[in-house]
């Protein structure tokens, strides 16, 4: 098969080197980072964050990311 179409938000290396050819593609959107500003991503960070706060304040440990 082929790739109808792209979309991204990430690429690996920022910002975006001017000969990639994702930039000259036509079936090609790509955006600056802008989806974690949406207000649905704001308000799900919220409600994580809250979670958050909740847990430590009843001696649990939400999301912990290292093994402290």
């Amino acid at each position: 098969g082929r790739l109808g179409g792209y979309c991204c938000d990430v690429v690996e290396v920022e910002p975006m080197l001017k000969d990639n050819p994702l930039l000259e593609a036509p079936n090609c959107i790509i955006t600056p980072h802008l989806v974690w500003a949406s207000k649905e991503a704001r308000l799900r960070l919220l409600k994580i964050a809250e979670n958050n706060i909740r847990s430590f304040l009843a001696g649990k440990v939400e999301n912990q990311v290292n093994s402290f």
